[in-house]
C-alpha cells in the first residue's frame, strides 16, 4: 500500500494511509487467498514447460505472494486491535471472510444495514491508525531479515 511517509525523530515511519489507500487495500485483501492459489497454479504449469527458463518469472511471482500474505496479516493484526468489539466482528466479516453487508447484518451483528455502516465508519480512522502501524512494523521486519541475509 502506498502512502505519504513520515519518519519521526526515532527513524520510526508514523504515516498513516489515507482512507482511499486503506479502502483498496480492504477491497483484495480477501480476494488474496484465490489469487495465491491461481498463482501456485500459474507457478506449476510454468515449472512444467522446463524447457524455458522461467526462474525470474517463478521468483517474481513467489514474491508477489509474499507480499499478499504480509498484507493480509497486517489487516488481520490491525482488525484484532479495534477497540470496539462490533466493529471488530464487522471488519472481520467484511475483509477476512468477504461477507456481504446483507450476511454482516443477517449473520453476524443482527443490526439494520445502517447501524452497521455507522459502526464501520467510525471505527475506519481508528483501524488506519492500527493498519499503518502494522503494516510499518511487517516493513520493518522485512527490513531486518533482509540485513540479516547481508
Amino acid at each position: 500500500m502506498k502512502h505519504e511517509k513520515k519518519i519521526d525523530h526515532n527513524g520510526k515511519d508514523t504515516s498513516v494511509p489515507t482512507q482511499t489507500d486503506t479502502k483498496a487495500l480492504l477491497k483484495s485483501v480477501y480476494l488474496y487467498d484465490s489469487e495465491v492459489k491461481l498463482i501456485h497454479i500459474n507457478i506449476e504449469n510454468l515449472k512444467r514447460l522446463g524447457f524455458i527458463d522461467t526462474s525470474e518469472h517463478i521468483r517474481q511471482l513467489e514474491e508477489k505472494i509474499q507480499r499478499m500474505q504480509a498484507e493480509k496479516i497486517a489487516v488481520t493484526k490491525a482488525i484484532e486491535r479495534i477497540s470496539d468489539i462490533v466493529a471488530r466482528m464487522i471488519f472481520n466479516a467484511r475483509y477476512n471472510l468477504g461477507y456481504t453487508w446483507n450476511e454482516i447484518t443477517s449473520d453476524v451483528v443482527r443490526m439494520s444495514n445502517r447501524n452497521a455502516h455507522m459502526i464501520h465508519d467510525k471505527a475506519m480512522p481508528e483501524f488506519e491508525k492500527l493498519l499503518a502501524e502494522e503494516l510499518s512494523h511487517e516493513n520493518n521486519e522485512i527490513l531486518s531479515c533482509g540485513a540479516e541475509l547481508l
